[in-house]
Protein backbone atom coordinates (compact mmCIF):
# COMPACT_ATOMS: atom_id res chain seq x y z
CA UNK A 1 0.00 0.00 0.00
CA UNK A 2 1.16 3.49 -0.69
CA UNK A 3 0.67 6.25 1.83
CA UNK A 4 1.58 9.73 0.69
CA UNK A 5 1.98 12.63 3.08
CA UNK A 6 3.44 15.61 1.26
CA UNK A 7 6.00 13.67 -0.77
CA UNK A 8 6.28 10.58 1.40
CA UNK A 9 4.74 7.25 0.43
CA UNK A 10 4.92 3.54 1.03
CA UNK A 11 3.81 1.28 -1.78
CA UNK A 12 3.56 -2.49 -1.96
CA UNK A 13 2.49 -5.17 -4.36
CA UNK A 14 0.08 -7.66 -2.87
CA UNK A 15 -2.20 -10.55 -3.63
CA UNK A 16 -5.68 -9.06 -3.54
CA UNK A 17 -8.92 -10.92 -2.82
CA UNK A 18 -11.20 -11.32 -5.80
CA UNK A 19 -13.60 -8.39 -5.69
CA UNK A 20 -16.92 -9.05 -7.35
CA UNK A 21 -18.98 -6.18 -8.65
CA UNK A 22 -21.13 -5.02 -11.54
CA UNK A 23 -19.58 -5.27 -14.99
CA UNK A 24 -16.08 -6.52 -15.64
CA UNK A 25 -12.96 -5.83 -17.57
CA UNK A 26 -13.86 -4.17 -20.82
CA UNK A 27 -17.06 -2.54 -19.56
CA UNK A 28 -18.08 0.68 -17.85
CA UNK A 29 -16.06 3.81 -18.54
CA UNK A 30 -13.10 1.98 -20.02
CA UNK A 31 -10.60 3.90 -22.08
CA UNK A 32 -11.62 3.72 -25.72
CA UNK A 33 -8.07 2.79 -26.67
CA UNK A 34 -7.91 -0.19 -24.34
CA UNK A 35 -10.88 -2.40 -23.60
CA UNK A 36 -8.62 -4.37 -21.24
CA UNK A 37 -8.82 -1.48 -18.76
CA UNK A 38 -11.83 -1.36 -16.45
CA UNK A 39 -11.88 2.14 -14.98
CA UNK A 40 -15.46 2.96 -13.92
CA UNK A 41 -14.33 6.06 -12.02
CA UNK A 42 -12.45 7.40 -15.03
CA UNK A 43 -9.19 7.84 -13.08
CA UNK A 44 -6.90 7.12 -16.02
CA UNK A 45 -9.11 9.07 -18.41
CA UNK A 46 -8.83 12.17 -16.22
CA UNK A 47 -5.11 11.59 -15.78
CA UNK A 48 -4.69 11.48 -19.57
CA UNK A 49 -6.70 14.69 -19.95
CA UNK A 50 -4.60 16.44 -17.31
CA UNK A 51 -1.43 15.39 -19.09
CA UNK A 52 -2.75 16.58 -22.45
CA UNK A 53 -3.65 19.99 -20.99
CA UNK A 54 -0.22 20.36 -19.40
CA UNK A 55 1.54 19.35 -22.61
CA UNK A 56 -0.49 21.96 -24.48
CA UNK A 57 0.34 24.70 -21.96
CA UNK A 58 3.13 26.96 -23.30
CA UNK A 59 4.68 27.50 -19.85
CA UNK A 60 5.19 23.80 -19.08
CA UNK A 61 8.93 23.19 -18.73
CA UNK A 62 10.67 20.71 -21.00
CA UNK A 63 11.71 18.64 -17.98
CA UNK A 64 8.08 18.35 -16.90
CA UNK A 65 7.00 17.52 -20.45
CA UNK A 66 9.46 14.63 -20.47
CA UNK A 67 7.97 13.17 -17.30
CA UNK A 68 4.40 13.75 -18.48
CA UNK A 69 5.13 11.90 -21.71
CA UNK A 70 6.56 9.06 -19.67
CA UNK A 71 3.27 8.69 -17.78
CA UNK A 72 1.33 9.06 -21.02
CA UNK A 73 3.44 6.32 -22.54
CA UNK A 74 2.79 3.96 -19.63
CA UNK A 75 -0.97 4.43 -19.94
CA UNK A 76 -0.77 3.81 -23.69
CA UNK A 77 1.33 0.74 -23.19
CA UNK A 78 -1.10 -0.71 -20.65
CA UNK A 79 -4.03 0.01 -22.96
CA UNK A 80 -2.24 -1.76 -25.80
CA UNK A 81 -1.37 -4.84 -23.77
CA UNK A 82 -3.37 -8.00 -23.16
CA UNK A 83 -3.18 -7.59 -19.37
CA UNK A 84 -6.50 -6.80 -17.74
CA UNK A 85 -6.24 -3.86 -15.38
CA UNK A 86 -8.93 -2.79 -12.91
CA UNK A 87 -8.79 0.75 -11.53
CA UNK A 88 -10.71 1.38 -8.33
CA UNK A 89 -11.14 4.15 -5.80
CA UNK A 90 -11.53 3.37 -2.10
CA UNK A 91 -13.22 5.45 0.64
CA UNK A 92 -10.99 8.11 2.15
CA UNK A 93 -10.17 7.20 5.75
CA UNK A 94 -9.33 10.84 6.55
CA UNK A 95 -6.00 9.96 8.11
CA UNK A 96 -4.25 12.80 6.31
CA UNK A 97 -2.37 10.43 4.01
CA UNK A 98 -2.90 9.73 0.33
CA UNK A 99 -3.03 6.04 -0.40
CA UNK A 100 -2.48 3.92 -3.47
CA UNK A 101 -2.05 0.22 -4.12
CA UNK A 102 -1.16 -2.14 -6.93
CA UNK A 103 -2.07 -5.78 -6.42
CA UNK A 104 -2.73 -9.01 -8.29
CA UNK A 105 -6.16 -10.68 -8.28
CA UNK A 106 -5.48 -14.41 -8.65
CA UNK A 107 -9.14 -15.26 -9.09
CA UNK A 108 -9.39 -13.24 -12.28
CA UNK A 109 -5.78 -12.75 -13.37
CA UNK A 110 -6.26 -8.98 -13.25
CA UNK A 111 -3.89 -6.33 -11.98
CA UNK A 112 -5.60 -4.00 -9.52
CA UNK A 113 -4.70 -0.32 -9.26
CA UNK A 114 -6.44 1.26 -6.29
CA UNK A 115 -6.41 4.95 -5.34
CA UNK A 116 -8.01 6.55 -2.30
CA UNK A 117 -10.95 8.86 -3.06
CA UNK A 118 -9.85 12.46 -3.28
CA UNK A 119 -6.36 11.43 -4.39
CA UNK A 120 -7.16 10.34 -7.93
CA UNK A 121 -6.31 13.85 -9.10
CA UNK A 122 -2.80 13.55 -7.68
CA UNK A 123 -0.86 12.95 -10.88
CA UNK A 124 2.34 12.00 -9.06
CA UNK A 125 0.53 9.40 -6.93
CA UNK A 126 -1.26 7.82 -9.90
CA UNK A 127 2.04 7.82 -11.82
CA UNK A 128 3.79 5.98 -8.98
CA UNK A 129 1.23 3.18 -9.13
CA UNK A 130 1.27 3.11 -12.93
CA UNK A 131 5.00 2.41 -12.78
CA UNK A 132 4.24 -0.73 -10.76
CA UNK A 133 1.71 -1.84 -13.38
CA UNK A 134 4.31 -1.33 -16.09
CA UNK A 135 6.78 -3.34 -14.02
CA UNK A 136 4.30 -6.21 -14.17
CA UNK A 137 4.26 -5.91 -17.96
CA UNK A 138 8.06 -5.98 -17.95
CA UNK A 139 8.26 -9.09 -15.78
CA UNK A 140 9.74 -7.17 -12.85
CA UNK A 141 7.18 -8.85 -10.59
CA UNK A 142 4.73 -11.68 -11.17
CA UNK A 143 2.30 -14.07 -9.50
CA UNK A 144 3.39 -17.66 -8.98
CA UNK A 145 2.65 -20.46 -6.51
CA UNK A 146 0.08 -18.37 -4.65
CA UNK A 147 2.19 -15.27 -4.09
CA UNK A 148 3.67 -12.20 -5.71
CA UNK A 149 7.32 -12.72 -6.59
CA UNK A 150 10.15 -10.62 -7.98
CA UNK A 151 9.80 -7.64 -5.65
CA UNK A 152 12.98 -5.70 -4.89
CA UNK A 153 13.87 -2.25 -3.67
CA UNK A 154 14.61 -1.02 -7.20
CA UNK A 155 10.91 -1.34 -8.10
CA UNK A 156 10.21 1.33 -5.51
CA UNK A 157 13.22 3.46 -6.43
CA UNK A 158 11.91 3.66 -10.00
CA UNK A 159 8.37 4.55 -8.90
CA UNK A 160 9.51 7.13 -6.36
CA UNK A 161 11.87 8.77 -8.85
CA UNK A 162 9.04 9.50 -11.27
CA UNK A 163 6.80 10.62 -8.42
CA UNK A 164 9.53 12.90 -7.12
CA UNK A 165 10.24 14.40 -10.54
CA UNK A 166 6.54 15.12 -11.13
CA UNK A 167 6.40 16.95 -7.80
CA UNK A 168 8.71 19.58 -9.28
CA UNK A 169 7.18 20.90 -12.52
CA UNK A 170 9.95 23.51 -12.65
CA UNK A 171 12.45 20.73 -13.24
CA UNK A 172 14.29 21.25 -9.95
CA UNK A 173 13.71 17.79 -8.47
CA UNK A 174 17.46 17.30 -8.24
CA UNK A 175 17.69 20.16 -5.75
CA UNK A 176 15.57 18.42 -3.09
CA UNK A 177 15.45 14.93 -1.59
CA UNK A 178 12.36 12.79 -1.02
CA UNK A 179 11.60 14.62 2.22
CA UNK A 180 11.87 17.97 0.44
CA UNK A 181 15.17 18.85 2.12
CA UNK A 182 17.48 21.01 -0.03
CA UNK A 183 20.41 19.17 -1.62
CA UNK A 184 23.59 21.18 -1.91
CA UNK A 185 24.86 21.22 -5.46
CA UNK A 186 21.73 19.52 -6.83
CA UNK A 187 21.85 16.34 -8.86
CA UNK A 188 19.76 14.35 -6.40
CA UNK A 189 18.44 10.94 -7.43
CA UNK A 190 16.33 8.60 -5.30
CA UNK A 191 18.35 5.82 -3.65
CA UNK A 192 17.33 2.53 -2.00
CA UNK A 193 18.22 3.96 1.40
CA UNK A 194 16.01 7.01 0.80
CA UNK A 195 13.06 4.71 0.14
CA UNK A 196 13.77 2.53 3.18
CA UNK A 197 13.99 5.62 5.38
CA UNK A 198 10.42 6.56 4.46
CA UNK A 199 8.66 3.49 5.85
CA UNK A 200 9.61 0.27 7.63
CA UNK A 201 7.58 -1.74 5.10
CA UNK A 202 10.49 -1.50 2.66
CA UNK A 203 13.02 -2.97 5.06
CA UNK A 204 12.71 -6.53 3.76
CA UNK A 205 12.97 -5.72 0.06
CA UNK A 206 16.27 -7.06 -1.33
CA UNK A 207 18.85 -4.85 -3.01
CA UNK A 208 19.50 -7.27 -5.87
CA UNK A 209 17.15 -7.33 -8.83
CA UNK A 210 14.71 -10.26 -8.80
CA UNK A 211 13.14 -9.49 -12.17
CA UNK A 212 12.54 -12.24 -14.69
CA UNK A 213 13.57 -9.75 -17.36
CA UNK A 214 16.60 -7.62 -16.53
Amino acid sequence: MEKNNLNQSASGLKVAPVIEGPGGAGSGDDLASGSNIHDPGGVLGRTSMTISCLLDAPDTTEAHRKNLRKVQGIIGRIAGSDVKVVVETTPNDRDGLSEGLVAYKPGTGEVLLRIEEGCEGRLELVAHELVHVEQFLDGDWWYEDGEVKGRDIWDEVEAYQLQHDLNYPDGNSGSYDLRRNPVAGGGYRVTPQDVRDLYDVYGDLPDESRSKIV
